[in-house]
């Protein structure tokens, strides 16, 4: 997927955010294999700030969900601290 038409994502330039988002949809299927997806949001308080949420499915037990949600979190900051983006996990 492109992140083509996206807009205010804390990443200015296109090119790095498709590349970004390429990262994170890689990130996302490393720990939670199977489908990945994303689509743009906004806060419903401020619809000018929009964020970019990755979708996942899980199973396993709950502490282990949470154990990679955490492990998501950490490599984030390592692929692009400034890209404001949300983790929706739903389980199998």
């Amino acid at each position: 997927m492109t992140a083509s038409g996206i807009q205010a994502t804390n990443i200015a330039n296109l090119s790095e955010r498709d590349q970004v988002i390429s990262q994170v949809v890689d990130l996302c299927r490393d720990l939670f294999p199977g489908t990945v997806t994303w689509e743009v949001d906004f806060e419903p308080e401020d619809p000018r700030h929009r964020f970019v949420v990755f979708t996942v499915s899980a199973n396993g037990a709950p502490k282990a969900i949470v154990d990679r949600r955490c492990q998501w979190h950490e490599r984030l900051r390592e692929i692009s601290p400034q890209f404001d983006c949300r983790l929706s996990i739903e389980p199998e």
